[in-house]
């Protein structure tokens, strides 16, 4: 199947984002994971999400079932804050608000070890992301919450990751939480540095994948109990890891863009010069496909 083994080079435009997103289903596909139909933007089932904002939308009901289980889909997001809203376009190249997420879901199976393992596996195996590139943070607890350090999915990443790139994060959004009360867990964050990729994205490092570990349930009082059924949920952000395949500066230059680009170029007579992400000709397009998607 195309995209079942890597490239010789890491950053080229031999991966294109539609082989990028058959790799990611093959592989998991030859790991016993069954695909799952997309899903629209606006929930059908939870009328108090306005928006699919995290692949934690579509799999928020299932997290108390039990059973074994292992899916994988394709979803589109756009992402929501309270600090920084929908309106506000940003002058990051490596930031967009409607993003498409690789998502897995895997229910009373595996955990902490084989899912890192099998991560770590897909980016460096199939993708051929050099591992001197690959970071990750673990969520290293919360004294004020009383939230012990996750070192579990540490002890994990240190077996495929080098120390020295593996950092602690003691941030409560480290920890998810579906409310008040419910399923919770720690993250885990896979990051890539982009500063020796040739002038590809721009030098820094970017967030390409968020693994939450879903093993307790908080009751009202906030003690937190063992979940009957763990859950592992992946979602690989798309767009920023083909910015790192394909050695682009700005999402807005990936092929996914291309004919949205030039659709807007043949109606304004506007061509897109190969300038700066924050270059006036170019922000004008950026702009437009910004919000038209």
């Amino acid at each position: 199947m195309a995209g079942a083994t890597p490239k010789t080079s890491w950053f080229s435009l031999d991966w294109p984002v539609y082989e990028i997103r058959e790799t990611f289903f093959s592989y998991l596909a030859e790991n016993q994971y069954a695909k799952l139909s997309s899903t629209p933007v606006i929930p059908i089932d939870d009328p108090k999400v306005p928006l699919i904002h995290t692949c934690l939308n579509r799999l928020k009901g299932a997290l108390n079932g039990t059973g074994s289980h292992r899916t994988c889909f394709s979803l589109r997001c756009i992402v929501t804050s309270s600090d920084d809203v929908i309106e506000h376009f940003r002058s990051d190249a490596t930031y967009h608000r409607f993003t498409e997420i690789l998502g897995s879901w895997s229910s009373g199976d595996y955990f902490k070890e084989e899912a890192i393992g099998l991560l770590h596996s897909l980016l460096s195996k199939k993708y051929g992301l050099p591992e001197s590139i690959i970071h990750a943070t673990y969520f290293s607890g919360d004294t004020s919450s009383g939230l012990s350090p996750d070192n579990e999915s540490k002890t994990a990443l240190q077996k495929c990751i080098g120390e020295e790139r593996i950092l602690p994060s003691m941030s409560k959004e480290d920890f998810w939480m579906s409310g008040e009360t419910g399923p919770c867990g720690p993250y885990v964050g896979i990051f890539v540095d982009g500063s020796n990729s040739q002038d590809g994205v721009n030098g820094k490092f970017i967030e390409i994948s968020r693994t939450v570990f879903v093993e307790f349930n908080r009751q009202a009082d906030g003690v937190l109990s063992p979940l009957q059924a763990k859950h592992i949920i992946t979602g690989i952000n798309l767009q920023c890891l083909a910015a790192i395949l394909q050695k682009k500066e700005s999402l807005y230059e990936l092929d996914d863009y291309d004919n949205i680009i030039d659709c807007i170029s043949s109606v304004s007579f506007h061509v897109r010069f190969k300038l700066p992400f924050v270059a006036n000709d170019n922000w004008l397009c950026n702009i437009i496909d910004f919000h038209g998607q």
